[in-house]
């Protein structure tokens, strides 16, 4: 019987609370607003000049892993997690599938490339705060 109890409580002990929804946030460097300033979005050719944008969406991180973008079309909200060791964001919007950005981070400047584009699909972002 001791052997039993000494079983069911080792086994208890053993869970955990599955949280396998959530994401990690890691770096918090992303953690902030940021504003998209140019692309290079490539039809099938090397795109080497950044094209400049006026007025462009931004991106509200916050600490929590949720996280808000304003444009001029619409705007979105939901969470986010940062893999920091492959440097690799996820954004899960609350309609939309996720999106997976590269994520290179220098100084103010973040550069996202988008996971799953063929060709180059880059945004460069400022720090707003």
């Amino acid at each position: 019987m001791r052997i039993v109890i000494l079983l069911l409580s080792v086994s208890f002990l053993a869970c955990e609370e599955d949280n396998s929804s959530e994401m990690p946030i890691g770096n918090s460097k992303i953690i902030g607003q940021w504003e998209l300033e140019a692309t290079r979005i490539s039809p099938g050719d090397i795109v080497k000049e950044w094209t400049l944008v006026e007025d462009g969406e931004i991106y509200h991180f916050k600490s929590d892993g949720s996280f808000s973008r304003k444009n001029s079309s619409n705007d979105v909200s939901g969470n986010y997690g940062f893999d920091d060791d492959n440097q690799i964001l996820t954004i899960l919007p609350q309609e939309n599938n996720q999106l997976r950005f590269n994520v290179q981070l220098k100084g103010d400047k973040m550069i996202l490339g988008f996971i799953g584009c063929i060709e180059e699909c880059s945004y460069r972002y400022r720090r707003r705060n």
